[in-house]
């Protein structure tokens, strides 16, 4: 309807050099309520598998929980807050409380900044990460370089207090339409690592198609 939306999301992750995988079902409903309003819940289930870790990590599924709202000011259309709390259900002490926002210029440029006062719950990268328990704060900006076109940048810091893993990322995303409601994308980025802990930086290139004809329902698969 105009003011509900169900999404479903399904995506599978490889590390090559460790064989380190991690798939993920990700689910969310919103809805809107008057014009400056939006509320989101979702559930999303992740599985990471490990063969470099130990017995006990080599293989974890968690379940959690999701809560987002997000408020758009009559009075400043172009700009956005929102507060996340995500929480594990299978143990209280693993979640993820946050505040973000966005900023739009022109329709071209985008900034944006969130900080997580709690992050127990890593659920974008259990694979590779460590952090446990750290704050994590992150801004960056985008940019529409031509049509269907962005450049981005990023910074994150986990564990604020300390100034440690800090990484600085940048990318290119390009967007391909072939024909009406169909059309293919590919994005390549770079993350550099910053600080003593600083390890080589990293490349990543991505491709994927895109189907949005229907009134109804959208697909995309990368």
């Amino acid at each position: 309807s105009p003011t509900t939306q169900l999404s479903v999301e399904a995506s599978h992750s490889q590390d090559k050099k460790t064989d380190a995988q991690q798939q993920q079902l990700f689910v969310t409903v919103d809805q809107k309520i008057g014009e400056s309003v939006n509320v989101r819940a979702g559930v999303r289930y992740q599985q990471d598998k490990d063969p470099t870790a130990s017995s006990a990590l080599n293989d974890k599924n968690t379940t959690s929980l999701l809560a987002k709202f997000t408020y758009q000011p009559k009075w400043l259309p172009q700009a956005n807050a929102y507060f996340e709390y995500e929480q594990d259900i299978a143990d209280t002490q693993r979640k993820i409380i946050a505040l973000g926002g966005e900023f739009f210029v022109a329709n071209r440029a985008r900034f944006y900044a969130r900080h997580a006062f709690s992050h127990t719950l890593n659920i974008l990268n259990n694979t590779s990460s460590t952090a446990s328990g750290n704050s994590q704060t992150l801004y960056g900006v985008d940019y529409a370089y031509m049509k269907n076109g962005k450049m981005y940048t990023e910074y994150a810091l986990n564990d604020t207090l300390n100034q440690k893993d800090a990484s600085v990322k940048f990318g290119v995303r390009n967007t391909w339409l072939w024909q009406a409601g169909l059309g293919s994308s590919a994005t390549f980025e770079r993350v550099s690592p910053v600080g003593a802990s600083a390890t080589k930086a990293s490349i990543a290139a991505t491709w994927g198609l895109e189907y949005t004809s229907s009134p109804i329902w959208k697909a995309a698969v990368r």
